[in-house]
Formats: structure tokens, C-alpha cells, sequence
């Protein structure tokens, strides 16, 4: 079987990524985009046309005609056994292609405004070759008109590797059946390709390389699906550029291993899927690691929209996720690195044992969590109360904002944060808080505030700097302000949602230092804002809500809640 060739990325990324710190996952993922594997194209895999072919096949529903007889024509069967490049044009509703060369040899379909259909059996089927190259010229078409499923299912069906280039068109169109299936590698480069199936759309059993291509996909399976039940570490997809639009019953894209260098990205998954418990429903799912180095994506899932069943990084990129489960799990590690990532609905917005964030804008709307460090697979989030499951969350930079019905920020083991922006507009209910941990919370640089319910209200363990927990006489949806005793704006906040309880930290406060909070309708004046995160700004209709001084790095004033630092019960977990 012939694989892929692969190198180390040489070229440099022109934005520098700085690795996680204090990585604790036995995953061992790389640390930067140049540690990343690039795929190296063969010469033929990449031209475009070609000047001239071996033999040209005219097809129409009456006659099947060779130019140089290097086919056998049988039945509406047309049989090749030579290495060459073969040129078809012409409509049939009942042909069929069949390739069985030798083990060394290149077969080159041309495919130039091509009409097909069959109902008993593959279009093209590959019996044996070294590889068969379909080449696209002008609008061709390939339709299954079967009513029942046959053996080989697919449209386009190769045992060995499969190339499909060109700059002209494919479309597929399948009743029973798959799209492409191939059982060792395909590569797909520039071509426009337009599948609707009733299987899977695209399936290898080794790697699957996209490169520039346009790709639509409606199917009642799989949008795209790389998987071998004998050897899955050799189901890979790199996707290199390209624009894909794929709506999807099952998994939107499903692999072991996936590596996306770019391109752009409109997936819809779980379409008519009432049980997803018996048919993933993903927006894109690995098995194993999942790098996203770049690319823009808008993921409508019915299940999690972005899954690794170990690990998950992201460099860079823009990403709209909207799930009916997780904007983002992982059963190990989850690194965000750098790029623009906003969840609009999710059950929770981040999830994993491990959760590594050095950089990027991120925004989670959450019907439970927001970020959750619990250990294992999507329902491991068990009720560990104060017992810490070695879950890890660890935030070193980016601006983060969390707009959660369950508990903001969470960790069934430890939180860690040493720098970046952290924003949470918490739970109104007492049965979750925006801050909540088993473990220890140490903070060692950033911004922290988080507004929620004061009934599972917590604040840090440790701190290298001051944390001061407010709580309210009373619950209000107003924005805050804290000034300090000069009257200079330090955070003003608006949670947009109902809140008396109040965790803030920054270097700009210092103890013995006297603070006012106030309370007020509307910003009259700001310099910048994030998500209701005002700099520089006025409060009009303010009144004041509190005074007090700090005594501690680590301190509580107005009316205490329930809690304080540390663990506590944690209902919000997922059962």
C-alpha cells in the first residue's frame, strides 16, 4: 500500500505561537505550527490537463466506441488492463469503468463533460493499480440509479490510491449508496466536487488529502469519513485550502487523526439525527489529535461541534460553533493557542481533562458550563463534591468571556492563571457558581471578573495578587464599576443577566487601598469594549452600592455567601 510522503513544515508562520505553560497532559502534542507535518504532492497528483491521451472512448446509449481499441468493450462494460491516460466524453446510462493493471501501473481518466449512471454496481471501480488518476475537464456526472445496496458501494470504488484533479467539476449522486470509497489513499486537488448520498459521501480507509478544492456534500452518513477497523492510526485527512460546505446526518468530517492547514468551512451535522447516542452527529471528530492551524469555520452541529477522543489544538483561525452538546470536548487535552473562537450555544462551551489556553478571543454561551475540567469522556463530568478528579485548567493569556447558566469557570481538579483576560458572567441560580474548583485556584497574573449567584461563590485559593470577593444586599442586572478612592475607573462590567455576587482581580488593586462599587443603568462614555468589558468608561444614573477597604491579597467584603475559596458541592456537572 502506498502512503502519503510527509516532512516537517520548513516554512515559518508568519504569527508566532508561544507553547502552553506548565503542560501536565501525557499527550505529547508540538508546541508550534512549524512542528506540524506538511504533505508533499508527486508531479501527476498536481497537473492540471493534459495535452493528449492513449485512447479515446466516445460513449453514448447506443455505442460505446474506442479511438484506438485499448479498452475491451463488453456489455456497456469498459475494461482497462494497460497503463496510459484514457480520454472519456459522452453520456451512457448504463456504463461502467473497470481498471485491473498491474501493481506498478499509472491509469489516467479523463473525464471531459462526461454523463454516467448505473444501477448494479460502481461507475468506475479499481480492481488493482499503482494508482488511477480521474482528471477533471469541463461539467461531468455520476449518478447511482439502484434501489437496493450492492457489495461495492459506492459511486466511485478503488482498492488502491485515487487521485482527482482538474479544473473542471464532479458531481455524484448516489440513491443506496456511498459516494468515493477507497481503500487506500486519496487525494483530491482543485476540483469543484458536488456529492449527495445516501451513504457516506467521501470514505477512505487510509489518509484522505484535500487541496483548493470546492466540496459540497448532503448525505444521509458521514460528510467526509477516513477510518480502518484493522489499522485506524492510518486513517488521516490533511485538508490544505479549499472551501467546504458539507450538511451531514452523521459526523460532518471523522478521522483519526486530522490536520487542517486552511480553508474555508460551513459544516452542518446531525441533520433529521433524532438519537444521536447510536449515530455521532459531529462537527468535526477525531479519535485521536486533531490540529487546526488555520481556516474559517461555522459549525452547526447536532452533537459536540469540534471532538477528539485524546486531543485537540488549535494555532489559529476563526470559528463559529453552534451545538446542541459541546462547542469543544476532548477526552484528554484541549489547547487554544491563538484565533477567534465564538461558541453561540453549546451545553458546554470548553471541555477536557486538560484545558491549556495561552492566547486568542474566545467567547462561550453555555446552557451548563462554561469551561469544564472534568475527567474523560462527555459523560465522565460525574458529582466528585470536593474531591479533586487531577483535571487541569490552565490560562496564560487571550481574552476570554463566559456567559454560562451552570458554573463559569470550572474544574474538577485544579485552575491555574498566570495572565490573559477572563470575563464571566455566571449562573443566577444558588446551585452553580461562576467560579467553581475541587481542588486549588492559583492566580499569578491577569484580569479576573466573574459575576454570578453568591450561593456557590467562590473566590481564589492562592494569589500572587489581590482577589477580592464583593457580595451584594441585593441581586441587580445593572452594570458595576469599581473606582478606586480617586474615583478612577478599575473594571466596570456589564454580566447582562442577574447577579449579587462579585469576584475581581487585577495588578491595579493593592492592600490597604479604600474602593467604591457602583451600580448604574448605562455607559455614558468608554475608550474600548469586550462582551459588556468596558475600559476607560462612565456609568450614568450610578448609585453607591458598597465602599470598603482591603485588608488581604485574598479577601471577601459586603454580605457573605454560603462559600469561600476552595471546593464545595458541584451539582452543575454533567450526570
Amino acid at each position: 500500500m502506498k502512503k502519503t510522503t510527509y516532512i516537517l513544515l520548513l516554512i515559518i508562520i508568519s504569527i508566532f505561537i508561544t507553547s502552553c505553560n506548565q503542560k501536565t497532559s501525557s499527550t505529547d502534542l508540538p508546541d508550534n505550527v512549524s512542528d506540524i507535518s506538511e504533505v508533499i504532492y508527486k508531479d501527476e497528483d498536481l497537473l492540471d490537463t493534459y495535452d493528449s491521451s492513449d485512447d479515446v472512448i466516445t460513449l453514448t446509449n447506443e455505442s460505446i466506441t474506442s479511438s484506438n481499441q485499448l479498452v475491451s468493450i463488453s456489455d456497456d462494460i469498459i475494461t482497462i488492463t494497460k497503463e496510459g491516460v484514457y480520454s472519456f466524453s459522452g453520456s451512457s446510462e448504463t456504463a461502467t469503468i473497470y481498471i485491473n493493471t498491474s501493481d506498478t501501473d499509472l491509469v489516467v481518466l479523463l473525464f471531459n463533460n462526461l454523463d454516467l449512471s448505473s444501477d448494479n454496481g460502481p461507475i468506475v471501480y479499481v480492481e488493482n493499480a499503482d494508482k488511477v488518476i480521474i482528471n477533471l475537464t469541463g461539467n461531468s456526472s455520476l449518478t447511482d440509479s439502484s434501489n437496493e445496496t450492492y457489495e461495492d458501494d459506492a459511486v466511485i470504488y478503488s482498492k488502491d490510491d485515487l487521485t482527482i484533479n482538474g479544473l473542471g467539476s464532479l458531481t455524484i449522486q448516489t440513491s443506496y449508496q456511498k459516494g468515493i470509497k477507497v481503500n487506500d489513499d486519496l487525494i483530491i486537488i482543485n476540483s469543484t466536487i458536488n456529492i449527495s448520498s445516501f451513504g457516506h459521501a467521501i470514505k477512505t480507509n487510509q489518509s484522505l488529502t484535500l487541496k483548493d478544492v470546492t466540496l459540497t456534500i448532503d448525505s444521509a452518513g458521514d460528510g467526509i469519513k477516513s477510518y480502518d477497523d484493522e489499522n485506524e492510526t492510518e486513517s488521516l485527512i490533511f485538508i490544505d485550502g479549499g472551501t467546504y460546505t458539507i450538511e451531514s446526518y452523521g459526523d460532518a468530517i471523522s478521522s483519526y487523526d486530522l490536520t487542517v492547514y486552511g480553508g474555508s468551512f460551513t459544516l452542518t451535522s446531525g441533520i433529521s439525527n433524532t438519537n444521536i447516542s447510536t449515530t455521532s452527529a459531529k462537527g468535526i471528530k477525531t479519535t485521536h489529535t486533531m490540529y487546526l492551524l488555520n481556516g474559517t469555520f461555522n459549525i452547526t452541529s447536532k452533537d459536540d461541534g469540534l471532538h477528539s477522543n485524546d486531543s485537540l489544538i488549535i494555532y489559529n483561525g476563526t470559528y463559529i460553533i453552534s451545538s446542541s452538546d459541546d462547542g469543544i470536548h476532548a477526552d484528554d487535552t484541549i489547547e487554544l493557542q491563538n484565533g477567534i473562537i465564538e461558541i453561540t450555544k453549546s451545553y458546554e462551551g470548553l471541555e477536557a481533562s486538560n484545558i491549556y489556553i495561552s492566547g486568542g478571543e474566545i467567547s462561550i454561551t453555555s446552557s451548563d458550563d462554561g469551561i469544564n475540567g472534568s475527567g474523560g469522556s462527555d459523560s465522565s463530568s460525574n458529582f466528585n463534591f470536593d474531591h479533586s478528579d487531577g483535571s487541569y485548567v490552565s490560562i496564560s493569556g487571550g481574552i476570554i468571556y463566559i456567559y454560562a447558566n451552570g458554573d463559569g469557570l470550572d474544574s474538577n481538579g485544579d485552575i491555574y492563571m498566570s495572565g490573559g483576560t477572563v470575563l464571566i458572567a455566571g449562573p443566577s441560580d444558588n446551585s452553580n457558581g461562576a467560579i467553581d474548583y475541587n481542588g486549588s485556584f492559583e492566580l499569578d497574573g491577569g484580569i479576573l471578573v466573574a459575576a454570578g449567584a453568591s450561593g456557590m461563590a467562590e473566590n481564589v485559593s492562592t494569589s500572587s495578587q489581590v482577589s477580592v470577593k464583593i457580595g451584594l444586599s441585593s441581586s441587580t442586572s445593572d452594570i458595576f464599576q469599581l473606582q478606586d478612592e480617586d474615583g478612577n475607573d478599575i473594571i466596570t462590567f456589564n454580566p447582562g443577566k442577574t447577579y449579587n455576587s462579585i469576584v475581581i482581580s487585577t495588578t491595579d488593586l493593592n492592600v490597604g487601598d479604600n474602593y467604591n462599587l457602583y451600580i448604574g443603568d448605562a455607559i455614558d462614555s468608554y475608550e474600548t469594549t469586550y462582551y459588556g468589558f468596558y475600559t476607560g468608561s462612565s456609568l450614568t444614573n450610578q448609585s453607591l452600592s458598597l465602599s470598603f477597604t482591603i485588608d488581604s491579597k485574598i479577601s471577601s467584603v459586603g454580605t457573605s455567601s454560603s462559600m469561600g475559596g476552595g471546593g464545595g458541592f458541584n451539582p452543575g456537572g454533567r450526570p
